[in-house]
């Protein structure tokens, strides 16, 4: 499931950057333990709801993160770690106990349902994923 999540997050990735910069530069992936240990640490000052397993990784090139999205990545350091729930993107450092940033994902996406739903708020987060989560 996991795997699954971060693939999708690298797609998106690759999806929405403009200028492609190299996966390991800038980020990478978490082990899933450390995910975990990662999850279970915002769980103790955020409430997160539902079962799913976020994508986690860990910011390593903060300069070139902040160009995707600088209003979402700006208190940003190298070191956090970036969670992507299906619903909202969290930046997290560890060293401090501390959520840096929280933004919703918003679905771009269009279906034939869209009228039917509420217009997502607007908030600076397209993309909120960083184009350099590596595998």
């Amino acid at each position: 499931m996991l795997a699954a999540l971060v693939l999708a997050a690298l797609a998106a990735v690759m999806y929405f950057k403009p200028e492609k910069a190299s996966l390991s530069d800038t980020a990478s992936v978490t082990t899933e333990e450390q995910a975990k240990t990662t999850v279970s640490k915002i769980k103790q000052i955020l409430l997160v709801e539902g079962t799913e397993d976020p994508a986690v990784a860990e910011i390593k090139d903060v300069e070139t993160v902040k160009k995707s999205n600088p209003e979402f990545y700006k208190n940003a350091d190298n070191g956090d770690k970036l969670v992507v729930y299906s619903y909202r993107a969290i930046i997290f450092r560890e060293s401090a106990n501390q959520i840096i940033n929280v933004a919703p994902i918003v679905n771009t996406t269009s279906s034939s349902s869209a009228a039917a739903k509420p217009a997502a708020p607007a908030a600076p987060v397209a993309p909120v994923v960083p184009s350099s989560v590596k595998k």
